[in-house]
């Protein structure tokens, strides 16, 4: 099949972009345990409807990231197939392994694992259910897994349920098949077979939960139970079904009937299955949980009669408070009679539980309720005992792990991990929850460089401002004054090699050296270390406990401090010290570490080894011990620490037991250094060996033009440990080399040096790449790479490459102290920077507690604070001010109970910035389900007016600059915490109230004099009567009407963009000598707008409420042609491309959430221009940032062909099965472009060099031409890299 070519789209006419995930989904819909990597390590998966996400729960109760993965998808269900080595064959992969199973849009029932070596989830199995999408009729809707693992159930929303029995003779099917293609599922109703007439006439009837029945012993009966709503009867019953795996039959074992009035407040929603009970389930009822006795189902006739019991009663009853009993479920007695039933939101059991089992449960009065179940000795049911409480808002989701912790999901806010024990639920932590995003601001908040996001999330009591950033998040101490030029390098060491804390923090100037006390103050005390002072330091370290290097051009210096420097020096004034120098051969590069010291001399090649020993007084002296000549000069050396038996992080314990450092290398006694060969070397460092190699990695960059690529000197290489020993080497280019050993590499020897595979290449950035590790010289460390920004090297995540939230550093160094144990020294614009790195976080959020629903965010240039419109109740709203640094609230404007306030937005007047605000005279709705606006007489019967315009003027005093921070974090100048807001200087002032016909939607500022307001269905235009009238009196100008309700509105210069809520976007413009509104352009199809906005005069972007991103501009044939007789504009926008995101979308804005793109004079590429300048922002109320970025024709045909190649690469191929393009296609005209996916060709950057290789010279589909005939675009890699290094460094 061949594709459109987009090549020569390369005028401005043609509007392409390129969609990137910039925060994935943060509600979590599903949550299993298990060992997903390993079955040494317990693990937990988050299902978050369009993405998986694996973290692990370290001892403190925090959440580690371990892989977030977009599935490209909708999930719909999610399970764990525990292991069971007598049901699951002996497949090498899954061994020991939990398997994670899923039911999504694609049709399929899909078997997940997760691969360490590409560090994602990978499709083990995979079953085709029914066609793409969602069917009632077909199976895909409901999961259910037989604890045992026996079976998976799947079920239809109506009239159908299969079960497939798993087998270990299945082999990596994980289910019985009979044939390659068709799975023996045993299906309920079976074809032309029903159980009366009233299931033949109204089918078996609706599904609304299943569970398997646990047995007490193996056997081939599985029992299911499914509440089932049958066509026509009042409520829901229970059918348990008794399926026969030897004859492959299905039959209605026992069927309950809940007892009482059939009505809705009885109504039966949930089974839970009892896997320490065999032969019970559990019933949840409005009020009630029921406990059912299926134990004599498959021992008498069918149907078998079932036993129900109340097992727990938390309904309120109707009386007096103090005569009637306490409910089980606590409620306070202010609250009894205002909700007579209770729900329950969700449930988990102690998993492991001896004996005994444990329910955890929430109901929708919020709270987490424990209770104990232990069997009685007479009849063998469960009885319940009170266990313990945890006061917190509603819940949707629990999950218990094993380790002793209970994460609870809360509704529309962050999650809680909680610790069981000791009859108690204690918090831990939090997990972290921005959903529904319902509005956002983007403003560079302070000149940091890099644009922020406030955004009104949440909702109710768990509403909250959040200051969303880019990249890991750093939390900032200290910051001194810019007087620190000419930095050339700085360091920190500690006193002794077991000592926690650093004691010095050295500073190198080009003809200087300074040394600082670490602590509360940074005191000079260089002359008390001893240190040359009037020099350039090259290096430092300690070589003994109390004994520290300096590295200069001409000498090295060992030093013992005083002490004035540390507690635990020498005493006297003066420091012991020892030199040695070798005349006549200056030091070019240097390394210290225990009792070694590696130096490159200025005559080329040179490399010599210095040794500490100890002389007859205790003292230390620096002796030679060994000499040799290089074949090149060295650039740059490392040593890494020897002992790798630090603390392995969280996320990767457990996962290698092997050992991953290759046979015959002893890490203790090795360097890597960089050569202008250039290469990358791993040398022995053991006296005699004479610096013999034992890895040889060539650094050969090669341009898509056949050229080398320049610069390729390394600039600074380290040895990283993950699953394997790597080498990572920056280059003085600004890219990111990483090699590995061969795999047919049995062990290392001197006399034979292996030669090393370059597996990856990334480019940071062009100026040099440092790489600082954040544990001195630990191969487990996470790395630091500074170039034109700093990246952040996660050793735990497979090296992956994350940015942090920080702006252009030069230097950096690791330091640890007692009141700052993971602090990081940044030197950047010539100041210090102390910082924390949260690198437990997964979300870059700073959260600003509103204590409920933040509707609209603005904020205010003028004062540098924040404007929220908050919900307070269904009656109740107001507009206040907020602080951006702890959320204080400075000053607030109520309104009244007759208004509702719907929007607001910002307007500069002369020399005034003025709130707009629109407003509703009550609650009820605005827009009938046609779209149509409510009949106006009807609302004239209450009030005069549906609407009010209010305009508002905040009196506020300028924005606080920060002090010049001291050097201490305590002061009240570190960091932003100098920067202070006084209350009693901000107020709102009322300025005007202009009522109109209908609730205001939406406002906005127009050519900085007019006000345009949306009223229902109407768009005003509205201007002052008289600028020297006091107050300023508004009036109307111009109105026009469209055919439903206006929900947002966009400006652009003249151009004005409304979005009706069905009949798409609409474009007018203001004719100022007629006071006319004009409509000039209009969308080719109807759809339901969520928000729409101008990117230019002619180019529009909306978003839909079925997840739908549309891109139009004019089109230029039909452009100011009109219908001459209901005078408004033919269809003439076109739409250019689309993108489904899978996501309803909340909010779009232009605007740009990144740092400066950047520029390399050097690319043999004509790259991506003005980038940030075209980009586009949309939310969706499950909490995703989205980031649109503009394309020109040449890189978007390059991209469109790799991104073909990646979507049927087993390697990137969504995980669930899905068509790629079908999925983002969903609903895309016929014709239109399809926007590019970042989430799908970021995955190229993650491949190995070969595997980018391969990729390209697979043959893609064919591209017509314009003028006739097919080609398969040629795809270079460097190209390719080049241009996709320039995305992931625009939107990252």
């Amino acid at each position: 099949m061949a594709v459109q070519d987009a090549s020569a789209a390369e005028d401005d006419s043609e509007v392409l972009y390129l969609a990137k995930c910039l925060q994935k989904s943060s509600v979590v819909s599903y949550a299993v345990c298990g060992h997903i990597r390993s079955p040494l390590m317990l693990e937990v998966v988050f299902g978050k409807e369009t993405a998986l996400e694996l973290v692990v729960l370290v001892e403190d109760g925090s959440v580690q990231p371990v892989c977030e993965q977009s599935v490209f998808g909708i999930i719909k269900d999610m399970k764990l197939l525990p292991w069971n080595e007598h049901r699951r064959a002996p497949y090498s992969q899954t061994y020991g392994k939990d398997l994670l199973v899923l039911l999504s849009d694609s049709g399929k029932l899909s078997f997940l694992t997760f691969s360490v070596d590409l560090h994602r989830f990978v499709a083990v199995s995979q079953i085709h259910l029914s066609h793409p999408g969602t069917s009632l009729r077909e199976l895909g809707w409901l999961l259910a897994v037989d604890s045992r693992s026996r079976a998976v159930a799947v079920s239809a929303i109506e009239d159908l349920v299969a079960i497939f029995p798993t087998s270990v003779a299945a082999g990596e099917n994980v289910v019985e098949k009979a044939s390659v293609f068709f799975f023996l599922a045993i299906t309920y109703p079976a074809p032309g077979n029903v159980a009366n007439d009233a299931e033949a006439t109204y089918g078996w009837g609706t599904i609304w939960s299943m569970a398997f029945v646990a047995s007490p012993e193996e056997s081939h009966q599985l029992l299911l139970a499914v509440i089932l709503h049958r066509k026509g009867a009042l409520s829901n019953e229970l059918q348990v079904l008794l399926c026969d795996t030897n004859e492959r039959s299905i039959h209605l074992g026992a069927r309950y009937h809940p007892s009482g009035e059939p009505a809705i407040d009885f109504l039966t929603y949930g089974v839970v299955e009892m896997p320490a009970f065999p032969g019970f389930v559990l019933l949840l009822r409005l009020g009630e949980i029921v406990l059912v006795d299926a134990r004599a189902i498959g021992t008498t006739t069918y149907p078998a009669n079932l036993v129900a019991f109340s097992l727990l009663d938390f309904r309120d009853t109707v009386g007096d408070p103090e005569e009637r009993p306490r409910p089980y479920y606590r409620v306070p007695d202010d609250e009894y009679g205002t909700r007579a039933k209770l729900f329950i939101s969700a449930w988990c059991w102690e998993p492991d539980s001896k004996g005994q089992a444990r329910l955890a449960f929430s109901t929708g009065k919020g709270g987490i309720d424990v209770v104990t179940l232990r069997p009685d000795a007479a009849s063998g049911r469960p009885t319940p005992v009170r266990d313990c409480q945890y006061k917190c808002s509603q819940c949707r989701l629990l999950l218990w792990t094993s380790d002793g912790f209970m994460t609870a999901m809360i509704e529309m806010g962050d999650g809680h991990v909680l610790k069981v024990e000791d009859g108690q639920l204690s918090f831990q932590s939090f997990v972290q929850n921005i959903a529904p995003i319902l509005d956002f601001s983007l403003v560079d908040y302070y000149g940091e460089k890099q644009d922020q996001m406030f955004a009104c999330c949440g909702g109710d009591e768990e509403g909250s401002v959040r200051i969303i950033r880019n990249g890991n998040s750093v939390e900032k101490l200290i910051c001194t004054p810019p007087v620190y030029q000419g930095v050339s390098g700085i360091w920190t060491m500690r006193y002794r090699f077991k000592d926690p804390y650093h004691a010095f923090f050295l500073i190198s100037f080009v003809e200087e050296t300074r040394v600082l006390s670490v602590g509360l103050n940074f005191v000079d005390i260089t002359d008390a270390v001893g240190f040359e002072s009037q020099v350039n330091t090259l290096a430092c370290g300690l070589v003994e406990d109390g004994w520290v290097a300096q590295v200069w051009r001409y000498e090295v210096k060992l030093c013992s401090p005083t002490k004035a420097a540390h507690p635990a020096g020498v005493s006297g004034s003066n420091p012991l010290s020892t030199t040695w120098r070798k005349p006549g051969y200056p030091i070019s590069v240097g390394a210290v570490c225990r009792s070694r010291v590696i130096l490159a001399l200025a005559r080329p090649g040179l490399l010599l080894m210095l040794g500490a020993t100890q002389t007859s007084d205790g003292s230390f002296e620096l002796v030679e011990l060994q000499l040799c000549m290089m074949e090149a000069e060295i650039s740059c050396i490392s040593i890494p620490q020897g002992d790798i038996s630090i603390p392995v992080p969280p996320t990767i314990a457990g996962l290698h037991a092997g050992n991953t450092v290759p046979a015959g290398l002893d890490l203790g006694n090795v360097c890597v250094v960089g050569t202008h060969k250039p290469s990358v070397e791993l040398l022995s460092i053991v006296p005699g060996d004479k610096f013999a190699p034992f890895a040889v990695g060539q650094v050969s960059l090669i341009t898509s033009v056949g050229t080398a690529v320049s610069g390729c000197i390394p600039q600074d290489v380290r040895l990283a440990l993950f699953d394997r020993l790597y080498i990572l080497a920056g280059l003085r280019n600004g890219m990111l080399l990483r090699y590995e050993w061969p795999e047919d590499t049995p062990s290392l020897v001197l006399s034979k040096p292996a030669q090393l595979h370059l597996v990856a290449a990334r480019r940071l950035g062009v100026s040099p790449v440092c790489l600082v590790p954040l544990e001195a010289c630990a191969l487990r460390a996470d790395i630091i790479a500074l170039s034109d920004r700093p990246w952040l090297l996660q050793m735990a995540k497979r090296i992956s490459y994350t940015s942090i939230s920080f702006q252009p550093s030069t230097h950096a160094t690791p330091v640890c102290s007692k009141d700052c144990p993971k602090g990081i020294i940044f030197l950047a614009d010539c100041s210090l920077h102390l910082v924390e790195m949260e690198q437990s976080r997964t979300l870059n959020v700073q959260k600003l507690h509103l204590g409920c629903t933040g509707r609209r965010v603005l904020y205010h240039p003028e004062s540098g604070v924040l404007i929220v419109l908050r919900l307070l109740s269904e009656h109740r709203s107001d507009v206040c001010c907020i602080e951006p640094l702890s959320g204080a609230v400075l000053c607030v404007h109520p309104f009244g109970v007759e208004q509702i306030v719907k929007c607001m937005e910002l307007m500069k007047l002369g020399d005034e910035q003025l709130l707009l605000v629109g407003t509703a005279s009550d609650s009820r709705r605005a827009v009938m389900t046609t779209g149509e606006a409510e009949r106006q007489a009807f609302y004239f019967l209450f009030s005069s007016s549906r609407g009010v315009l209010v305009v508002l003027y905040l009196d506020a005093p300028p924005p606080p600059s920060p002090r010049s921070p001291m050097s201490s974090p305590t002061s009240e100048s570190s960091g932003r915490a100098s920067i202070v807001f006084q209350p009693d200087d901000y107020c709102f002032v009322p300025r005007a109230n202009v009522g109109l016909p209908g609730p205001v939607n939406a406002v906005a500022s127009y050519l900085g004099q007019y006000v345009l307001a949306c009223a229902g269905n109407h768009l005003f235009c509205l201007g002052i009567a008289s600028m020297d009238e006091s107050p300023r009196r508004w009036k109307k100008l111009a109105s026009i009407k469209t055919r439903f309700v206006i929900t947002s509105i966009s400006v652009r210069f003249t151009t004005i963009a409304v979005g009706d809520c069905r009949d798409g976007v609409l474009l007018f413009t203001y004719r100022e000598d007629s006071k006319k509104l004009e409509p000039i352009r209009c969308d080719p199809m109807r759809r339901l707008v969520s928000d729409c906005t101008l990117v230019d005069v002619d180019t529009a972007v909306v978003v839909d409420r079925q997840g739908n991103f549309c891109a139009l501009s004019a089109n230029e044939e039909t452009e100011g042609k009109c219908d001459s007789n209901s005078g408004s504009p033919e269809k003439n926008l076109e739409a250019h491309c689309w993108f489904h995101i899978g996501e309803v979308c909340t909010t779009v804005r232009k605007g740009s959430f990144a740092f400066k793109a950047v520029e390399d004079s050097c690319s043999v590429d004509r790259l991506i221009p003005n980038m940030g300048k075209s980009c586009v922002i949309a939310t969706t109320l499950l909490g995703s940032v989205f980031i649109f970025v503009r394309m020109t024709g040449e890189e978007y045909s390059l991209l469109q062909a790799l991104q073909r190649r990646l979507s049927v690469l087993p390697a990137t191929a969504p995980v669930l099965g899905n068509d790629h393009a079908r999925f983002r296609g969903q609903g895309r005209p016929a014709g239109v472009k399809e926007v590019l996916d970042g989430d799908l060709l970021e995955q190229f950057l993650e491949l190995t060099s070969a595997e980018q290789v391969a990729v390209l010279k697979e043959p893609g589909p064919m591209v017509l031409r314009k003028s006739g005939g097919a080609y398969s675009p040629e795809l270079q890699v460097e190209r390719v890299l080049r241009l996709l290094e320039k995305i992931h460094h625009t939107v990252t």
